[in-house]
C-alpha cells in the first residue's frame, strides 16, 4: 500500500510537470507565431506604404526647346509648365503657343517643346503631332466612351465603348494605329479618325 501511495504521488507530480510544460510550450509557441505574423503585418504595412509613395510620382520625358532635356520624377497631378520649369525652363526658340501648359500629366507621357520652324512646317500636315500640340485631338487612352462618341466622326456609342474595353483589357494605345485593332474599326474607318486621335 506504502509503494502504491508513493507510486501515486510521483505519478501526479510527473503528470502535473507535464501539464505546466505543455501549457508554456504552446505559450511560447503561440508568441513565436504571433512574433511571425506581426513581422508579416510590419512588412506588408511597410511594402504598403513604400508602393503609395511611390505612387505619388510620375516620370515624364521634356524635350525639345528646352534648356536640359531629360526625364523627370514629378508628383502625381503636376502640370505641363512644372515639367518644363524642372526641365530649366524654354530657350528663345520655343514656340508655345499651341502647348497646354495647364494640362495634367500623366505616368510616361512626353512633353515636347516645339521650335517655331516646326510649328510652321506642322501646319499642312495635321496628322504629325505631339504632345500638346493640338488641344482638340481626342485622347483614345483616357477619353470617356462619351467623349469618343461625340467627338470623332463615325463612332457611335457602342463602337467608343468597344475602344474603352479593348484598352482595359489590353492596356493603353501605344500607337494611334493600334486603334485598328478594336473590332468594327478597318483602315477606312482608321483614314477618318487619324488626323483626330492622339495617344497621350
Amino acid at each position: 500500500m506504502q509503494i502504491n501511495r508513493r507510486f501515486l504521488t510521483v505519478f501526479f507530480v510527473t503528470l502535473l510537470f507535464a501539464f505546466w510544460g505543455g501549457i508554456k510550450y504552446a505559450d511560447l509557441k503561440f508568441q513565436n507565431v504571433s512574433e511571425v505574423i506581426k513581422l508579416n503585418e510590419n512588412a506588408d504595412l511597410k511594402d504598403s506604404l513604400n508602393n503609395k509613395e511611390e505612387n505619388k510620382y510620375i516620370q515624364v520625358y521634356v524635350g525639345g526647346q528646352v534648356v536640359k532635356p531629360g526625364v523627370y520624377k514629378l508628383l502625381y497631378g503636376a502640370r505641363v509648365y512644372e515639367a518644363v520649369e524642372e526641365a530649366g525652363g524654354v530657350l528663345e526658340t520655343a514656340d508655345l503657343k499651341y502647348i497646354p501648359m495647364a494640362k495634367k500629366l500623366e505616368d510616361e507621357e512626353t512633353v515636347w517643346i516645339p521650335s517655331y520652324d516646326e510649328t510652321a512646317a506642322i501646319k499642312d500636315t495635321p496628322s504629325y503631332n505631339y504632345p500638346g500640340f493640338n488641344s482638340n485631338l481626342v485622347n483614345i487612352n483616357t477619353a470617356s466612351v462619351e467623349e469618343l462618341a461625340e467627338k470623332l466622326n463615325g463612332i457611335g456609342p457602342a463602337l467608343a465603348q468597344r475602344i474603352v474595353d479593348y484598352r482595359t483589357q489590353n492596356g493603353k494605345f501605344k500607337s494611334v494605329e493600334d486603334i485598328k485593332n478594336v473590332s468594327g474599326i478597318g483602315e477606312k474607318r482608321f483614314e477618318q479618325l487619324k488626323d483626330q486621335i492622339c495617344i497621350k
